[in-house]
């Protein structure tokens, strides 16, 4: 019944997502490097940054190993992820300058400044709708609260069915991404 109710209502699926499990299965991954967006942001000179929806942090602790002068401040609307992004912190000796609030990354007012703004995996959960209303309001609120920063948004937005060139398991392996974030509730 959960299931039945989860495909005729997008956001319902929400119910359905073991936080936890997520948690953990994201913080089984050690020392994530960010690769590519680390460095853009590195290169653009971001002494401080905030990050909504930071998950493990690692974006957070990366940029703070490599940078001693780096600030950051995560979000996440997911406590056992803030666990997550704190231990990590401290694991890596950064926790002085890394601070991780547990809040809804959609409420900017409430957060505090920075000199850039990083978000992954948080635009596509505006979509749960189809139309991306929402993403236009947040990034208009998003704009009106921090005026002129930089800002470096990474999600994910599957196409159901494509297939150009990709092989099998690639394809059902983006299907069932697909499925997932339909499930719950990320559009």
């Amino acid at each position: 019944e959960k299931l039945s109710r989860s495909l005729r209502d997008a956001g319902s699926g929400r119910s359905l997502v073991n936080r936890r499990a997520l948690a953990d299965a994201f913080g089984a991954v050690k020392d994530v490097t960010r690769g590519a967006i680390v460095q853009m942001i590195s290169e653009a000179g971001v002494s401080s940054l905030l990050d909504l929806g930071c998950g493990t942090g690692s974006l957070l602790v990366e940029l703070a190993r490599n940078d001693h002068q780096f600030r950051g401040i995560g979000v996440d609307g997911d406590r056992h992820m803030c666990r997550l992004a704190r231990e990590s912190a401290r694991a890596h000796g950064v926790s002085e300058r890394i601070r991780i609030i547990h809040a809804d990354g959609r409420e900017v007012r409430a957060f505090p400044d920075a000199g850039a703004i990083h978000a992954a995996s948080l635009l596509n959960e505006f979509f749960a709708d189809g139309t991306g209303e929402a993403a236009v309001r947040f990034l208009a609120r998003l704009r009106r609260r921090y005026k002129q920063l930089d800002c470096w948004f990474v999600d994910y937005y599957g196409e159901l069915g494509y297939g150009r060139g990709e092989t099998g398991q690639q394809v059902t392996q983006a299907i069932l991404h697909d499925l997932i974030q339909l499930l719950s509730g990320q559009g």
